[in-house]
């Protein structure tokens, strides 16, 4: 599949309603500032580290688990993450919830340096609301 196609792919992937069965996709949370959202964004980029392909699939609309496309739009966050922390002397500087003004939106900000702290960046994990008070990770914002 061609580079740019993938975006799409993982949007679509990453989307819809929530289905039983995976403790990372449809999850529950009171609001958009609930403590379980550090807590599935520190698994999302743990899994992203370690390449752990079924870990990060886990995030993932149980109805695409057989896309063709999946391992390819998967393959392509970890790249993409890999990009951010592969950044010479990589540390993460903080990690937060974001306050932000939309409820069906929830947002985990992380500030890093990098370079003996010449470089900086900002990174994290966006959520998105599905259904009642379930929530889904947004791979790309």
């Amino acid at each position: 599949m061609p580079r740019f196609s993938s975006v799409p792919v993982m949007m679509l992937i990453f989307s819809f309603s929530a289905h039983a069965g995976s403790e990372h996709f449809g999850f529950y949370a009171k609001d958009n500032q609930d403590p379980v959202f550090l807590e599935q964004c520190q698994m999302f980029r743990s899994a992203l580290d370690k390449k752990d392909m079924e870990a990060i699939k886990s995030f993932t609309d149980p109805a695409y688990f057989n896309h063709p496309g999946l391992t390819n739009a998967l393959q392509d966050l970890v790249a993409k993450y890999r990009h951010e922390v592969d950044k010479s002397d990589y540390r993460q500087t903080s990690i937060s919830i974001a306050k932000l003004a939309n409820p069906d939106k929830a947002g985990i900000s992380i500030l890093y340096e990098y370079k003996s702290g010449k470089g900086h960046g900002n990174s994290g994990c966006t959520f998105k609301r599905i259904k009642d008070n379930a929530w889904r990770i947004m791979p790309d914002g």
